[in-house]
Order: structure tokens, then C-alpha cells, then sequence
């Protein structure tokens, strides 16, 4: 068969055979899929992706990945991905066909090389541009191959023939270009798939009918050869890929396998294996060869996968297979292309699902139990503390005893205080602190006992210490004794080391009356020298004392050093191993680091202070001077000198509860105990999680107007009257985007950074005129920030006023005021004798005015009586919702008196950890007693609104809210009254209405006049005097009315009130009972002041007649739709505004 139809057949059906490859895999290469670290993320059509045939992919200068393939080309910001198609009525849009080949200029475009033709992505407005060449020359077609020459211009590779575009000008898509025509009749072949240049007239050709060498001089194509049987058939089968190395090697990949032309040599090579033969190439489908920024190659392939190797060395550095079920692997077999990008990450495209990132966890630990029997959270798993001695053994204390692991890998060995016992629940054999020398272990366990245990004999001892001393901390170890701190008492305690004879040191005590818990905690530091902290807890704070000991004289030197302000979280001190004097400690304001030999303080990583307040209690300074903190769910790792914070998180599958107390083995190694077992890592392993080199703000929006400032630069001018803005952007982190944390500042106005955690969105309101830079940093999930900056300069116009041309009009109004004035003063004399004249006329209107004033007077008396009647209304009501609040206020605080006399008794026994937990549930009850007295005062500073008058502002209001509030103080008013009867209440509330402009204590009132005038309503109704006929019966009861009124029992008053927003934002408020209705003859007079129907003293008429008033204060109208016999309709409309 002719090589050209084979080569076209075998291109056409190779996905077909990618099928059976991927249901048929022949010769497993013996390699592991990965190596057990990594995480993938799948990118698929459910994230936006339209290629699933990925051919060719790039990482541009922006940080953004681009992924060309058969459904045109893609954009991937590691939150969406945009789509960029063809659009046949556009010719700013990407030109026809799948998209092959991708290429960044130096400017930042992007060419890609398309079925029908070549296109040019514009990043300043998102546009594309189709290439158009001379209509001399054969269009372009099948653009496989993009190379840059070495003077800037542009080889494409088509199936026409080979185009040479010089460095030009964009500004038309009639690009120059020279055609270099190839006689397809001497060399047969479809297409062109690859270009490369060695620096000479020459250039490599791949093609679908292998590879030949072009004379770019005498336009002369040539096959290379021959040479043995294996490199000829390797370079006549279709290639995929040609690549010229650094080190100016020239790599083939085919459909028959993977060459190399090392320089130098006579003829190429065919790789049959890599990795002393664990990965076996021969005859294998090799599709992509992308070149490392290291030097080292990808190589992606129809069957294997994909797999990295040095190419000088030949030693194979990874090789990643789909593994079945675990979609924590490579999606599927065959992959088209892979490439690393500047982080690190490793993307994978596929030739049928997509594509996928794979990037390699920082940390790399082992997890270990203690015992292998039992699951991590039991008790034989909980580990505390540990240490190794000169033979590596390491040891540990448990719950379940003290534990020797052997250094030479033998069985773990138990040990018990109480082994007589055999009660591995016995709060005795339950081991915490540890502390080693050459001999002795010295622990302690939670039933308050104090052991030594022997390593010669291996067995414990107990110690008895003097009656009423709690020890606390870990002991210290001196040149003749153990020196051992206390907890609520000032004592020192000496442990000989021989006669383990026990001697008492009293250090005096602060003269204050406001002392909550004092702790003495000796430490040693890395000069040998012994310092005492004498810590108090005062009025919720921490304060302390530093004394230098002598342990020969046993005498204490008072070291001046002061304490910083508003430490209210202290943790556990620790020593640096490596410098004398300095201690370092855990606050609630960062990390403290102490030299008591300068003596200077200072506190550290102040920023990160959240972080570290989550952190457990103990740290350890590593050798490289790091410290070391465990959490929750993984580790700490802060560096004082730079004050980086780095967090490393642990596999939710492979961990204890928490991390706590690490060591540093002599070897160099760190191991964190924990519930649940203990993790053991090399801190020299641990790689940091890359910074965030790319962040992008991407829209600007101020007012009415959008800026899509993705591509942009420059200053942006803004009217003051668009001064509202917000601001778009992201960090281009692929690793875990949504983690992503932000933080902004706006220069000239606010130079703080202000953290906004995930939130990619910001709200600038109101920014008065001036010169602006916004800015924007972003981090990983936990750590510090990194150094990127992404920045967009603004400015605020000023408002008409303060512009010139309203200078110069305010200068000639001033002016032509004093004219006016002049003129005035001209006139004043004539229009004086008539002023005389008009004096009788203004006594008269003096008079008048008064009486007005008066009248006016007895108005607002009247309407201050109507406010205070109605707040009487709201009494019970108000008693009512106030009582609950109160109930729960008093059950809290008995049960707070309960747990004060718990917590006491436990603090009296010394237990810590219960007292602790006892606080807890004392401060979720206060909690509880804050947010229901919060309530009873929202209650009555509602009822102190509605009986004092405000300003009179308005301001936007929550509608609904306060609807609901007055409606429920006037129901329970009135269920409080002498009068009361069962109304239902249904609220239909458009939850889209959100605040509305309204003078809130006025509005209360009409809500609380409509509503009693409802409830007056349909009380009439049922009992025709406002008054129920019967007595409401008892439960289960069933007592008839006095009149027996049929259609009086089947009646059930019921109040509806509705809340609708249109379109045009007009707020529609509807008031409706099923009462008696309104008589037409009085329905247009019951606005009027001073008109009621009532009896009596009943009422005073002006209840509607405010109402109104109010409304219309509002801007508002009220309607009445009335039903004689069957209620009545109060409409209120509001514009929202």
C-alpha cells in the first residue's frame, strides 16, 4: 500500500485505535502509575471545558493556561474557563476549524493555528484577527506547525507547504508573507505536523509520511538516510512531534516510537526502554515531546500514558498511568500533550476527556500507630510526647503507658505504672509530660501521680511530692537536680538527682488583689542556664516575672524585661536550641520571641496571629532556627527572619485528631504526636507551596460603566457621580483555586491592607474626588502573602461645582449679587414708608400666626395623645414577647451558677482539662444570656421609638422587618386586652423588598393603626357591639354563644397583610380584614381628622387621619377597596428610591 494512503488512514482511524488502546493495554511497562504524593484535578465539559481533544496547550505571560483542540480554543483562569469559537458572521472571531498549534509573541498575542487558516488573539480588546495572505499564494490550511525563527519571524507548517511570516505589524490582517511550495508528488504527504530550526537555512520537517530536512536557500526538500532498518522505519511513519533540545539534540516522536539525533552523531537512535527497562517504547505510540524549564522531557503517548525522563542520563523520573476506579490518577491513557508550567503543576490533554493538573503535595510524612491492633482514635493511639536516647530508640507516652520503639526496628515494648493492675483505663497508666536523660524517664499521668522510670531496670517508681503542689510543665533538667515548676501556688521544686530527695523554693508573689492563677515554669536554655517564669493570669490578662537561678546558691536574680500589652492566649514556653537566652512563646498577638540575656522582647508574625492562635500549645525550634507548630488538621512552619508563615496540610485519610508537641530527632527528622498516633517528616523535604506569581484584576465597574481591565493599563478617569465602585480579580492558582485568598488597599484613602479571604469582589462606596491606586495581593489557603501585585490606577473627577468654568460662574454671581445689593440699599428708602404703612397690616398677621401657633399646639397634643394611646395598645403585647426572652435569660443564669460551683470543685482538684471544658459551656450559656437579652432590648427600643418622635430623617429601612414586628406587638396587644378574640395572621411578604427610604418610628404608626383599626373592624363583625359574645371555652370545652348565631360560629377574622415590588420600584404595602367593610356614605370621610364612628370615648378620630398624613410625608398614597359584609383593603404605595 502507498505510504502516503497508509499514513492518511492511519491518522483518520486513530482514535478508533486509541479505543482499543484504551480497552486492550498490551505490555505493561512494570513502572508505578505515581509515586503516591500527587493530586490530580480533572478538567471536564462540566467545568465549561468544550475541548475534550486537547492538541496542543501553552501558560502566556498573563499566567493563563490556553488549550487548543477540535472545538476551537480555550481559556482556563483555574475558576472558568472561556470559550473562544467561530462565529461565521464575525470576522473578529476565531477562524474555522479545530485549533492545532498555539504561539505567544513577544508583544503578549497568541497565534493559533486552526483547521481553515491562522488566527490572532489581541489581548487589549479580546479580539481576534483572521490572517489573510496574498491571493497569489495557496490559502492556509491544516495549520499544524507554528515555529519563531531566530530574527522574529514566524514559520507555519500547512498542508499546502511552508509559509515564512516576517516581524510586521498587526494593525491589518493582510499579513506579508513568503510561500515556499513543496512538490508533493516527490514527497508524498497530507500534512505538516512539526517544525523546528537548528539555526541554519535548514529547517526539520515532520509530517504524516516521516520526516525530512528543508533547504530554505533552494526551496529543496530531502528525505535524511538511509540508515538501519529500525531509524528508517521510525522516521518514515507519522510524526507528531519534532524538538531541538538545549542541548541541541533533535527528538522525534511517532506513531512507531521515539528517536533522538544527538549532535554530533552520524545517524538518530531509537529509544526502546527507559528506566534499566521498566518502561519498554518499542513500537509504541509517541504523540507529544515538550522540554522541561530543567532540561528534563514529557512525553505524552497513545497507550503508556505519560512519563518524564532526563534525556542526558537516560533515568526515568515519572511515569503516570489511569488507574481504573482512583480518580486520583490521569484521566485515561492516551495523552496527546503535557507540559509543566511555572509553578510546578503538570497538565495532561487528553485525546477524548479533557484535560487534567497534577502538582505534588508539599509535605511528604509517614503516619504511624502506636499499635497496628486497634484504629487510630483508640486509646493505645493517643500519644503525647516523646524522645529518643544514644541507641535511636524513641520513646513515647500514651494513654495506654509508656512505649519503647526500637531503633533497629524491633517490637514496641509497653510499660505501665500500675502493671499490676492490668487496667490500661486506669487514669494512672495514662502517661502525659515527658522528660529524658541518660537515666531516668520523669512523667506524670492524668490521675495527678509523678513517676521516674528507670532505663536501666525499666521500671517506674512513683515519686510522692509535698501535699497541695500541683506540678505543671515539663521539668528542667540542672547539674544536680531536677528542677520542677507548680500550678496556683509560687513554689520551686528541687529533685536530687541521686537521692531524689525533694527541696521547696517559695518565690514571693506580686502584691496584687486582682491575681486569678499563677503557674512557675523553669526553663533551660541553650547555654545551660536555668530561668524561672513566674506567670500571672490578672483580670483576664497575662503578665510575668523573669528570675535567673543559681542552682548552686539557689538564689533568684530578678530580670528586668516588660511584657507586652494584651496577651490574653498564652501558650507553652520553649527554649532555642541553638541560641542562649531566647525563649519563644504562642499568643493571642503572634509568636513572642524573648532574649533574657539582652534582655529584648518583640513579637513576631502579627499578622498571621489568627493562625497561630489556632495552633496547639508546644512548639520546637528546628536546626535551621524555624519553629514548628501543630493544629487541628496539619502543621505550622514559621520562619522569624523573613516572618513567613507556611501551612502544611495533612491527608484527611492519613493523620491523628490533631498534631500536637513535635520533637526533633538527632537525625534531623520532626515528629508530631497526636490522637491518633504520630507523624514523622523530614522538614529538609518539604517543598513550600508555590507563591502566586500571576494576579489580575479584571473588571472595573464605577456606576453605570464597565471596564474590562484585564489586558489594560493606564489611568482610568471616573465623574464623581459613578464614585460607587467595585473591582474584579483573581489569582491564577491551579492548585486549589477557591482557597485562594485576597487582600486589598486603595492608596490615597486607605494604605492598610484589608483581608477579604476567598472573596473576589469588592465595594468602594461613595470615594470622594482624587487620585487612586488600587491594589491587590493574594496567597495560598494558609501562609503569608505573596509578592505579586496586580495594581489599576484611577482618579475621581471633581464634582461641576468644583471645576473651573463653576468658578468662574460663581465669580459672576458674586459680582452681579453686589449689584443686586446696590440696588436694593437704592430702594430701601422708597420701599420704607411703605413698610410703615404694611405695620398695621403685620400686627394683624402677628396675631393670626399666634393663633395658628396655638392651634398648631393643640394639633400635636393631640397626636402625641394618639402616639401614647396606641403605645398603650402595644403594652401587652410588648410584656408579651418580652417575657420569653426573660424566661430563658433566668433558666441560663441558674444553670451558670451550677456550672461556677462545677468548675470550683474541679479547679480544687486540679483538673485542668474539665475546668476548661466546664468554662466552655459556661460561655456558650452567657452567649445564650447576651442574645436573648439582646432580644428584650430590641423589644423595647422598638416601643422607645414608637413613643418618642425622631428627626425625621428618612433612611433606608428594612420594610418587611418592621412590618412584621408591628403586626405582632398589635396582635398581642390585643390578645391582651379585656376585648380579645382568635384573629389569623398571614404575612405575604415579597422577600425581594429589601430596605426602603421611610422615617421608621413614623411608619411603625400606620402599620399599628391600620392594623388595631382591622382588629376593631371584624371584633364588630362578630359581636356587633366590639365585644365577644361568649367567653372563649376552656380546652376540649365547647360552649355555645348566648344568641346561637349560626354564621357568628362559622365566622373567622382573619388579617391578611401583603408587601409587592414592581418593576419601576413601587412598593406596594396591602392592609386587608375580613370585617363588616366600610358604609360608601362614610368611606371618603374617614381620612379626615377628627371623624370616628366609634362610641364614646373610644376613639379620637385622628388615628387614619396621621396615617395619611404620614403616607403622604412619604411620598406614598393610601387607597380603601372596601366589601360591604366582607372586609376591607388598605393599599399603600411607596416609591423605592
Amino acid at each position: 500500500m502507498n505510504n502516503s494512503i497508509q499514513n492518511r488512514l492511519n491518522h483518520t482511524i486513530k482514535p478508533i485505535l486509541c479505543l482499543f488502546y484504551l480497552l486492550l493495554i498490551i505490555e505493561p511497562s512494570g513502572v508505578q502509575a505515581q509515586a503516591g504524593n500527587e493530586i490530580f484535578r480533572h478538567i471536564t465539559p462540566r467545568d465549561g471545558l468544550q475541548n475534550t481533544f486537547v492538541w496542543d496547550m501553552i501558560q502566556d505571560r498573563h499566567g493563563f493556561i490556553w488549550i487548543a483542540g477540535t472545538s476551537g480554543l480555550n481559556r482556563y483562569d483555574g475558576y472558568t474557563v472561556t470559550n473562544f469559537l467561530n462565529d461565521p458572521d464575525n470576522t473578529a472571531s476565531l477562524t474555522a476549524g479545530a485549533a492545532f498549534k498555539l504561539y505567544e509573541d513577544e508583544q503578549g498575542h497568541i497565534w493559533i493555528g486552526t483547521g481553515f487558516g491562522l488566527s490572532i488573539f489581541n489581548p487589549a480588546d479580546e479580539t481576534f484577527i483572521q490572517v489573510q495572505l496574498d491571493d497569489t499564494m495557496p490559502p492556509l490550511r491544516n495549520v499544524r506547525a507554528l515555529k519563531k525563527a531566530t530574527n522574529g519571524a514566524l514559520w507555519l507548517g500547512t498542508a499546502n507547504g511552508i509559509y515564512l511570516l516576517p516581524a510586521q505589524s498587526l494593525s491589518s490582517p493582510h499579513l506579508q508573507a513568503d510561500y515556499f511550495e513543496i512538490d508533493s508528488s516527490e514527497h508524498p504527504f497530507t500534512f505538516i505536523s512539526s517544525i523546528e530550526t537548528d539555526g541554519t537555512e535548514y529547517l526539520w520537517v515532520g509530517t504524516d509520511a516521516g520526516v525530512f530536512r528543508y533547504n530554505t536557500t533552494t526551496r529543496q526538500l530531502s528525505k535524511p538516510g538511509p540508515f538501519n532498518n529500525a531509524v528508517d522505519h521510525l522516521l518514515s511513519r507519522d510524526i507528531w512531534t519534532l524538538l531541538i533540545d538545549r542541548n541541541n539534540n533533535l527528538w522525534i516522536s511517532s506513531d512507531e516510537g521515539l528517536g533522538v539525533w544527538y549532535e554530533g552523531d552520524a545517524e538518530p537512535q531509537v529509544i526502546t526502554d527507559l528506566g534499566d527497562g521498566k518502561l519498554n517504547l518499542e513500537g509504541r505510540y509517541m504523540q507529544s515531546v515538550v522540554e522541561t524549564p530543567d532540561g528534563n522531557l514529557w512525553v505524552g503517548t497513545s497507550d503508556l500514558g505519560a512519563f518524564k525522563f532526563n534525556p542526558v542520563t537516560g533515568e526515568l523520573l515519572a511515569a503516570y498511568r489511569h488507574e481504573p476506579g482512583n480518580p486520583n490518577s490521569i484521566s485515561e491513557d492516551d495523552v496527546h500533550f503535557v507540559f509543566e508550567d511555572i509553578d510546578g503543576n503538570v497538565w495532561f490533554g487528553y485525546h477524548f476527556v479533557g484535560l487534567t493538573v497534577m502538582y505534588t503535595q508539599p509535605w511528604n510524612y509517614s503516619y504511624n500507630l502506636i499499635s497496628e491492633a486497634f484504629d487510630g482514635d483508640n486509646l493505645f493511639n493517643f500519644t503525647h510526647m516523646a524522645s529518643a536516647d544514644e541507641s535511636e530508640n524513641l520513646w513515647i507516652t500514651t494513654h495506654r503507658g509508656l512505649v519503647k520503639i526500637p531503633g533497629n526496628g524491633g517490637r514496641h515494648q509497653h510499660f505501665l505504672p500500675v502493671a499490676e493492675t492490668a487496667d490500661y483505663d486506669s487514669l494512672d497508666n495514662q502517661l502525659v509530660m515527658l522528660f529524658k536523660d541518660s537515666r531516668y524517664i520523669l512523667t506524670n499521668s492524668h490521675s495527678g501521680n509523678y513517676y521516674r522510670f528507670e532505663l536501666s531496670t525499666e521500671r517506674f517508681q512513683k515519686l510522692e511530692l509535698p501535699e497541695g503542689f500541683t506540678p505543671f510543665f515539663r521539668p528542667v533538667d540542672g547539674t544536680h537536680h531536677y528542677l520542677l515548676g507548680s500550678l496556683g501556688v509560687g513554689s520551686l521544686l528541687l529533685i536530687d538527682k541521686n537521692s531524689f530527695s525533694i527541696y521547696t523554693i517559695e518565690i514571693a508573689a506580686r502584691e496584687s488583689e486582682f491575681i486569678q492563677q499563677r503557674a512557675v515554669i523553669p526553663l533551660r536554655d541553650a547555654g545551660g542556664n536555668i530561668y524561672i517564669r513566674d506567670l500571672y493570669l490578672i483580670n483576664e490578662s497575662f503578665d510575668w516575672d523573669y528570675y535567673s537561678f543559681d542552682e548552686e546558691s539557689q538564689e533568684l536574680a530578678r530580670i528586668v524585661l516588660s511584657a507586652p500589652d494584651n496577651v490574653l492566649i498564652f501558650g507553652a514556653p520553649f527554649t532555642s536550641p541553638h541560641e542562649p537566652g531566647v525563649i519563644w512563646s504562642r499568643t493571642n498577638r503572634g509568636i513572642l520571641r524573648e532574649d533574657l540575656i539582652g534582655p529584648t522582647s518583640r513579637l513576631l508574625f502579627q499578622s498571621e496571629s489568627g493562625m497561630i492562635n489556632e495552633a496547639n500549645n508546644l512548639g520546637v525550634e528546628d536546626k535551621d532556627g524555624n519553629i514548628w507548630l501543630g493544629s487541628r488538621t496539619g502543621i505550622l512552619r514559621l520562619n522569624p527572619e523573613t516572618e513567613v508563615l507556611t501551612y502544611f496540610e495533612s491527608d484527611p485519610d492519613r493523620r491523628p485528631i490533631t498534631f500536637i508537641n513535635p520533637y526533633q530527632l538527632p537525625d534531623g527528622d520532626i515528629l508530631f504526636m497526636g490522637y491518633g498516633g504520630y507523624t514523622r517528616f523530614d522538614p529538609d523535604e518539604l517543598a513550600d507551596d508555590p507563591v502566586i506569581h500571576n494576579i489580575h484584576i479584571t473588571e472595573l465597574i464605577a456606576g453605570e460603566n464597565l471596564f474590562n481591565i484585564l489586558y489594560g493599563s493606564g489611568e482610568y478617569k471616573i465623574d464623581y457621580g459613578s464614585n460607587n465602585l467595585s473591582f474584579t480579580f483573581l489569582g491564577l492558582n491551579y492548585r486549589d483555586p477557591a482557597m485562594t485568598r485576597y487582600r486589598y488597599r486603595l492608596i490615597g484613602y486607605q494604605d492598610d491592607w484589608i483581608e477579604v479571604g476567598t472573596q473576589r469582589r469588592i465595594f468602594l462606596a461613595n470615594l470622594p474626588p482624587g487620585n487612586y491606586s488600587f491594589q491587590v495581593q493574594a496567597g495560598q489557603r494558609y501562609g503569608s502573602y505573596s509578592d505579586a501585585l496586580a495594581e489599576v490606577q484611577f482618579s475621581i473627577l471633581p464634582p461641576w461645582w468644583r471645576t473651573l468654568p463653576a468658578y468662574i460662574f460663581f465669580t459672576i454671581i458674586f459680582t452681579g449679587g453686589l449689584f443686586v445689593v446696590d440696588r436694593v440699599q437704592r430702594r430701601r428708602l422708597i420701599s420704607k414708608e411703605r413698610e410703615r404703612t404694611r405695620e398695621k397690616e403685620l400686627e394683624q398677621a402677628r396675631e393670626i400666626e399666634k393663633a395658628y401657633k396655638n392651634l398648631k399646639a393643640a394639633q400635636e397634643q393631640l397626636v402625641q395623645q394618639e402616639k401614647l394611646a396606641s403605645l398603650g395598645q402595644l403594652t401587652a403585647g410588648i410584656a408579651h414577647e418580652i417575657k420569653n426572652p426573660l424566661n430563658f435569660v433566668n433558666n441560663f443564669s441558674d444553670l451558670c451558677d451550677e456550672l461556677m460551683i462545677e468548675l470550683q470543685e474541679e479547679l480544687k482538684q486540679g483538673n485542668v482539662d474539665e475546668a476548661l471544658i466546664i468554662s466552655q459551656d459556661i460561655a456558650q450559656n452567657l452567649k445564650k444570656i447576651h442574645m436573648h437579652g439582646s432580644r428584650a432590648d430590641g423589644i423595647v427600643k422598638s416601643m422607645l421609638m414608637h413613643s418618642r418622635g425622631g428627626d425625621g430623617k428618612m433612611e433606608p429601612s428594612p420594610l418587611n422587618p418592621i412590618i412584621k414586628e408591628y403586626v405582632n406587638l398589635t396582635f398581642h396587644g390585643m390578645r391582651a386586652s379585656k376585648d380579645a378574640f382568635n384573629v389569623d395572621i398571614q404575612l405575604d411578604l415579597d422577600e425581594t423588598i429589601g430596605e426602603v427610604p421611610l422615617v421608621a418610628e413614623d411608619f411603625s404608626r400606620v402599620i399599628l393603626n391600620l392594623c388595631n383599626n382591622a382588629f376593631d373592624a371584624m371584633r364588630e363583625k362578630q359581636t356587633g357591639d366590639g365585644r365577644p359574645k361568649t367567653k372563649p371555652p376552656l380546652e376540649g370545652g365547647s360552649e355555645r354563644s348566648e344568641q346561637g348565631d349560626a354564621s357568628s360560629l362559622s365566622y373567622h377574622p382573619k388579617l391578611t397583610v401583603r408587601t409587592h415590588q414592581s418593576e419601576n420600584g413601587t412598593v406596594t404595602i396591602e392592609i386587608e380584614d375580613n370585617g363588616p367593610g366600610i358604609p360608601e356614605d362614610i368611606k371618603d370621610k374617614i381620612l379626615q381628622p377628627f371623624f370616628t364612628t366609634k362610641k364614646g370615648t373610644q376613639g379620637t378620630g385622628l388615628g387614619l387621619s396621621i396615617t395619611n398624613d404620614i403616607v403622604k410625608a412619604h411620598g406614598g398614597t393610601i387607597s380603601i377597596k372596601t366589601r360591604q359584609g366582607s372586609g376591607t383593603t388598605f393599599t399603600i404605595e411607596l416609591m423605592n428610591k
